[in-house]
């Protein structure tokens, strides 16, 4: 709810805040800025305002790391439902056996990565461990994205063997996405970057048509413009990653004092040189790509960016869990002769974590003061918030509470669930000597026109 998230705006803290954030992305050397004191609604809605009012003036979209998934979801709707472009960046789960896994977690962290690319965000929500798994280098990423359109000249076949490139499997029939299928002349894939698969009809090497299908009746249905394309898996390999990958396996046989690590080596050895799906891909990330690349290195090709760290203890602790549970299971596949140490190599360090940090406007928001240690600040702010409470079941409090509001010539917004209970509401206060203004019809309504004392009514759901 954009209107009740601008209150915010009429705080001294947050334009003062903000102010100095813009500051911060400029200065050669940023400090850190700390906020404490906002709730969970109040803090939605300085994060929706805040990343508004910076994409105006920021060369960079703004990042918001968070201590969970749960917490991840919560900050990406409540953004959304302001009309932020927000995109959240979620972990993935490494394969490091011969196992056949889904790649949708894949596709979706490289749709915000191309989004990135583009500029089509205006902010982007991860845990931090999240952020420094490793992923596609950028500059691959831009070469392998392409678009068709009808009209473009391309071989059937030549658009197959880029697929597979991309990472696409290729199967008989189309069902889900990530996937494509050829038969002769017509090509169905199914891009991430679509809620429904395509089907490509070449006339000669020129694509004549191009329409949406269904995948389960596999009956066309609309037209479909211009197909954007973006790998289908984070781990490409290419002809020189297969030979370095061919050859750490063979360093590993050769060492290997286990018969079973021994066939579990030549599973994978006899999958690379039979050009089979590599499955097991993951484990030889290190090798794949030689430049070690995360969320954080997007956002730096943009230079500075704003990033808000929510809770700045649970941060921590999840990035410190996730780092030394991968980091274990790293450890254990070298021991047992399963990997080489140069190939294993999944995400950065806390070090890294602390670089990107380094060079960037950073704000910590935490309710209270906790986790900073000696941290050399650029600016502190302290905000004075309450939880919202449900008025639903004790009228009388509701009564006495605006009337201390009003005492203390708080300007005072009530929310009901509708209309019926908003007009409700008015009576009843009128009833008790409290003149209210209703705004819920009003679009154009803004709050500078409210005189301190005064109490408004709107129809809406407060965040929590």
């Amino acid at each position: 709810m954009k209107r009740l998230s601008g209150l915010i705006r009429y705080d001294k803290e947050y334009s003062a805040s903000v102010n100095l954030i813009a500051e911060q992305l400029k200065v050669k050397n940023p400090k850190p800025i700390v906020i404490n004191g906002l709730t969970a609604g109040a803090c939605s809605a300085y994060l929706s305002e805040a990343s508004d009012e910076l994409k105006r003036t920021a060369s960079a979209p703004s990042l918001i790391i968070v201590r969970d998934e749960s917490e991840r979801e919560k900050v990406l709707s409540s953004l959304l439902s302001d009309g932020i472009k927000a995109l959240g960046y979620k972990p993935r789960d490494f394969v490091f056996h011969n196992i056949s896994a889904s790649h949708d977690t894949e596709r979706e962290r490289l749709s915000v990565l191309s989004a990135l690319i583009s500029g089509e965000c205006d902010i982007v929500v991860t845990t931090p461990s999240a952020a420094l798994q490793r992923t596609v280098p950028e500059e691959m990423l831009m070469n392998l994205t392409f678009s068709l359109e009808c009209g473009d000249e391309v071989k059937p076949e030549e658009l197959s063997e880029r697929l597979v490139t991309l990472g696409f499997a290729r199967v008989d029939m189309v069902d889900s996405a990530g996937q494509f299928a050829q038969r002769g002349g017509i090509i169905d894939v199914w891009s991430n970057a679509d809620t429904n698969p395509v089907r490509i009809e070449f006339f000669g090497d020129e694509i004549d048509r191009i329409m949406y299908f269904d995948p389960i009746s596999q009956r066309s249905t609309d037209t479909a413009g211009t197909l954007s394309m973006i790998p289908a898996s984070e781990v490409l390999v290419s002809s020189g990653a297969r030979e370095k990958m061919l050859a750490a396996v063979n360093s590993l046989i050769k060492k290997s004092q286990s018969e079973e690590i021994s066939m579990k080596l030549g599973a994978e050895k006899t999958a690379i040189e039979a050009m089979l799906p590599l499955n097991f891909r993951d484990k030889y990330l290190g090798i794949v790509y030689d430049e070690p690349t995360n969320l954080f290195s997007y956002f730096s090709s943009y230079g500075r960016c704003a990033v808000f760290i929510l809770d700045t203890n649970g941060v921590k602790e999840e990035m410190k869990s996730k780092i030394e549970s991968l980091c274990s299971e790293r450890a254990s596949m070298i021991e047992m002769g399963l990997v080489t140490e140069t190939a294993a190599s999944y995400i950065g360090s806390e070090t890294d974590f602390n670089a990107f940090l380094d060079k960037n406007a950073v704000v910590h928001i935490n309710p209270f003061s906790s986790g900073l240690g000696n941290l050399k600040t650029s600016g502190l702010f302290g905000f004075r918030c309450r939880r919202t409470v449900s008025y639903g079941d004790n009228p009388t409090m509701l009564i006495e509470d605006i009337t201390a509001f009003r005492k203390s010539m708080y300007r005072t917004l009530v929310l009901c669930e509708n209309k019926q209970g908003a007009v409700a509401l008015a009576a009843s206060l009128e009833e008790n000597d409290i003149a209210s203004v209703p705004i819920y019809e009003s679009c154009n309504f803004s709050f500078d026109s409210v005189a301190p004392g005064q109490v408004v009514i709107d129809v809406g759901l407060v965040r929590e």
